[in-house]
């Protein structure tokens, strides 16, 4: 009876009564269903222990080599590096990436409702690192370039016939060309170089005395500036854009030569506190704090900051600062004992005893280091605007208990700091949470230094005992090519989980 009195119903029902209903039908689903898909959509789900809605966050992983497997707490999941994890619930969580004959790599990490954590740098290193051949003949030191094509002098004696160009992408070394048989007797006293310059300047002692020369490895010249150096430089200053300019420090002035013509202008700029040269622009710090840039006839002056007030925060009393413009309007000031100040909240980043820096300007982090620390200063974090100066970088150390660093090098795309600690080599990371997983890599000779060329990803050391060169390559230097994925053994899975 039932089914006679529904079938009624339905025959009585008109096609636009059938349509009306099933919109009706149709909005009420909608209604219904439209905010739970945009909730998930924005990472919202109900907690499955308190029964209420909260926000979820993700984590990026990406290694290299790639298709590693992820472990999320105890749990493995299907997808293989690169992968993105969801529906995170806040909370911490520790993550592992395995793969079969690479090193495990472990982290401890926190996620937070509506927020991901990029760990897309991952460098998975080899069980057994094993170092190559590249010259078997003994060397005293590596005397690292930064040149195109990566180069280094590889240091046999103190004449300048015993420094020797080294040429990493074709893994052979020459003489310096261009250089008189006078010249190549002459004992090396110093070596100034640049960034990204294939210009070196010699100090050499010899027949004629000290002698001043322009090696351009690029060009492959030699120029004698040594008649326009009227008193010993106290520094070298050299523009990679503009190669017809050389400046120097002498006391508290600034001169400049011509090395094609010859022509020397002494005390160009008088009597500053600070100098830097980038772009064709000169970068003068005077002694009463103003920071001014100008073209390099001394034209188009624009002012940066001035006033004593900004001067003190910055600045010691006495010394002389070199200026490193990183960016048009971010710089670094370098000290005599190491101070190390930026234009920037808090200022200085470093009282006393910075060895070196490296500026990675596809980043826009600046990488300093001192006897027992790295750090790495991010002018772009988002991580900021948490800060007590929201315009100010973030500074994240990749150590604090070195025993005596003396070499710091950007390593994978910016993301690794390959460093020399007393005679050790090591690898640390950078990373967005946690502390830095630092490995060690090889052992150098006593005393000296060692080279890393980010075109191969290959640092270059002297054998601890035979003292010839070798070769250790940390990746293949391209990251859109990697290792195919390769399966772990159930064993392996076992052992994993063990750990």
């Amino acid at each position: 009876m039932g089914q006679n009195i529904l079938g009624r119903t339905i025959e009585n029902l008109s096609l636009q009564d059938i349509r009306r209903a099933s919109f009706r039908v149709f909005v009420l689903l909608y209604c219904l269903l439209c905010p739970l898909i945009l909730f998930y959509a924005f990472g919202y789900i109900i907690h499955p222990q308190q029964q209420k809605i909260v926000q979820t966050g993700l984590v990026s992983v990406a290694s290299f080599p790639s298709g590693a497997s992820i472990y999320l707490g105890p749990s493995r999941y299907a997808q293989r590096t690169p992968a993105v994890i969801s529906e995170l619930l806040p909370g911490r969580y520790n993550l592992r990436v395995s793969l079969i004959s690479y090193r495990p790599w472990e982290k401890t990490f926190t996620i937070t409702a509506g927020k991901a954590v990029l760990f897309d740098s991952i460098l998975l290193l080899p069980k057994i690192l094993t170092p190559g051949n590249v010259i078997t003949q003994p060397f005293r030191d590596i005397i690292p370039l930064e040149t195109t094509p990566p180069s280094c002098i590889l240091v046999r004696g103190r004449t300048l016939k015993e420094h020797l160009l080294f040429n990493a992408r074709k893994n052979d070394i020459e003489l310096l060309s261009g250089v008189s048989p006078a010249m190549l007797e002459a004992k090396v006293l110093d070596m100034a170089v640049a960034t990204d310059d294939p210009r070196i300047i010699l100090t050499l002692s010899g027949r004629k005395g000290k002698q001043y020369v322009l090696v351009d490895t690029g060009e492959q010249t030699v120029t004698d500036i040594s008649p326009v150096i009227i008193r010993p430089p106290d520094e070298f200053f050299m523009d990679t854009e503009d190669t017809s300019r050389i400046y120097f420090l002498s006391q508290d002035n600034i001169s400049m030569v011509k090395p094609q013509t010859g022509a020397l202008y002494p005390g160009y700029i008088p009597h500053t506190r600070g100098f830097g040269v980038k772009n064709r622009k000169l970068y003068i710090l005077s002694e009463d704090g103003v920071l001014l840039r100008m073209d390099q006839d001394k034209t188009n002056p624009v002012l940066f900051f001035s006033g004593r007030s900004s001067h003190a925060s910055i600045f010691d009393p006495r010394g002389f600062y070199r200026i490193y413009p990183l960016t048009p309007e971010i710089f670094a000031f370098l000290g005599p004992s190491g101070q190390l100040a930026i234009n920037r909240l808090p200022y200085r980043i470093c009282d006393r005893g910075c060895r070196g820096i490296s500026f990675n300007d596809t980043q826009d982090q600046l990488l300093f280091w001192t006897k027992t620390e790295i750090a790495a200063v991010d002018f772009l974090s988002e991580d900021r605007q948490s800060h007590l100066f929201p315009d100010s970088p973030v500074i994240r150390y990749a150590t604090k208990t070195g025993r005596d660093i003396r070499q710091c090098f950007w390593a994978y795309e910016g993301s690794h700091v390959l460093f020399r600690d007393s005679d050790n080599i090591f690898l640390a990371e950078l990373l967005p949470q946690g502390k830095p997983q630092i490995e060690f890599l090889a052992r150098a000779r006593a005393g000296t230094n060692i080279y890393y060329t980010e075109e191969t990803g290959t640092v270059y050391y002297l054998d601890p005992k035979k003292e010839g060169l070798q070769a250790l390559k940390i990746w293949t230097g391209d990251s859109s090519t990697s290792s195919a994925p390769k399966e772990e053994s159930p064993a392996a899975e076992k052992q994993d989980q063990k750990r």
